[in-house]
Order: structure tokens, then C-alpha cells, then sequence
């Protein structure tokens, strides 16, 4: 079954359109050779920039965009309103609800991880080619400032985390609601997260603990972020997936 289902999201065009999207950094190139500012890298201080920094600016804008979390919003709605409403389901009526379920959930998160993959991949082809031609690159994966490094550490797992909540997030307004009301639904929480981000005396979401507490150590930081994004993520699914379980189609 699975087999199936993930062949079926993968002949989406918004699919394709994701793991295109995913080559977004390469785009510098044509910025260089049209001498246009539309995309560009820089830095102030010679060597300050890593490859792990340059990964991270490129994570937060296509992030910031929110062209990749409103795909996966649409997939979601695809596989789960859409055939809910249109009774496609009833193909499936002698299955197992929780392995369809499952199934389907799963085919999002591989298609989301790859668009990842591809997006590192591209990010390291920048990396190389682009940024490694300026005096601002540290031509390295890290810098020799721990600091520094554990906060862009934390600034790369708090984009990771908050990706992973909103997508489920996505998931549970999907089986209910329609792609428009899933996609508002994704957008607003987006919008709760950043601005909980600004307030510093609100921490209820991952990337709500980026910025280091002199008063906890990184290891203990990067702990919290994960039991809270764990919580964040179970409940989530844990509730879609009895919503799922009792759904009549």
C-alpha cells in the first residue's frame, strides 16, 4: 500500500514543484551572470562565514517565504480532504485505517525530507562555487568560535523543528477542513510562532529557545527544543489520527 500512495503523491505537480523549489540557491548563479541583486551573499568581515551559516540564511528564506510549507499544506489536503470528500477512501474500506493513515503521512514527510536533501545539496554547490570565491568565507563546515557555533547549531534545529510542527500541524486541519482553510490554518501558525519569537518571556515553541541562555548550557537547550517540538508533534498525531480513525466515508 504504501508503495502506491507514494506513487500517487509523487505524480503530483506540486510534488515536482516542491523538490524544484529545492534548487532555489542555485539561482545566484544567474543573479551573478545578469550582475543583478535580486539574490545575493555577503559579509562585512573577512572569513566570517561558514558553510553551516550560509545553509542556515538559505533554510530561513525559503522558510520565511513559506512556499515550500504551503506545498506540503496542499499535499496534505490532496491526499486527505480531498479523497475524504470525494469518497476515493471508500477504495480502501478493507484496510487497515491506521496503516492508510500512517501511510499517507509518511509519503509527505520522505517527499519533505528530500526537498530538504536537495536544498542542502544545492546550498553546498553555492557554498563551493559562490561563496568560496569571496574573502568573507571561512572556506570550512564550522567556525573555531564554539559560541557562535552552538547558536547557529540552535538556529538550524529551531527551523528543523518548527518545519516538522507546522507540517503536522498542516496534517490535522487536512482531514477535516478544505486546502484553503489548511493552508490559513499553516499560515497562522506560522505567523504565532514568529511572533512568540520577538518576546522573549514566551517560550512555548522550539525556536522560541535559539537564543542561547547564559544560565543553560547548549546541550540542555537543544533538550528542551526537543521535548517540547516531541510534544508539539504527538499530540498532533495522536488527535489526527483517531479524527482519522472515526471519519465516515
Amino acid at each position: 500500500m504504501f508503495k502506491f500512495i507514494f506513487m500517487y503523491v509523487f505524480k503530483i505537480r506540486a510534488t515536482w514543484l516542491l523538490l524544484i523549489l529545492g534548487l532555489y540557491p542555485l539561482l545566484i548563479f544567474l543573479a551573478q551572470f545578469l550582475n543583478s541583486n535580486f539574490l545575493s551573499l555577503s559579509a562585512s568581515q573577512a572569513g566570517s562565514v561558514s558553510f553551516l551559516e550560509t545553509f542556515i540564511a538559505i533554510y530561513d528564506t525559503q522558510q520565511k517565504s513559506m512556499l515550500s510549507l504551503i506545498i506540503v499544506a496542499y499535499l496534505a489536503s490532496i491526499l486527505f480532504y480531498n479523497e475524504i470528500s470525494t469518497s476515493r477512501l471508500l477504495f480502501f474500506k478493507d484496510q487497515n485505517r491506521n496503516k492508510i493513515f500512517n501511510n499517507k503521512f509518511l509519503s509527505i514527510i520522505i517527499v519533505y525530507i528530500t526537498f530538504l536533501i536537495i536544498l542542502c545539496v544545492s546550498s553546498i554547490i553555492v557554498y563551493l562555487y559562490f561563496v568560496n570565491n569571496h574573502d568573507y568565507s571561512s572556506h570550512s563546515l564550522l567556525l573555531k568560535d564554539t559560541k557562535y557555533n552552538h547558536y547557529l547549531m540552535t538556529n538550524l534545529i529551531g527551523l528543523f523543528f518548527t518545519d516538522a510542527i507546522l507540517i503536522f500541524l498542516s496534517l490535522i486541519a487536512s482531514i477535516r477542513f478544505n486546502t484553503g482553510v489548511t493552508i490559513i490554518t499553516l499560515i497562522t501558525g506560522f505567523i504565532l510562532i514568529k511572533v512568540t519569537d520577538s518576546i522573549d518571556k514566551i517560550k512555548l515553541f522550539p525556536s522560541n529557545f535559539i537564543k542561547l541562555d547564559s544560565n543553560i548550557s547548549f546541550s540542555q537547550n537543544l533538550l528542551i527544543m526537543s521535548v517540547i517540538t516531541l510534544v508539539y508533534i504527538v499530540v498532533i498525531y495522536l488527535v489526527s489520527k483517531l479524527i482519522f480513525k472515526k471519519l465516515q466515508y
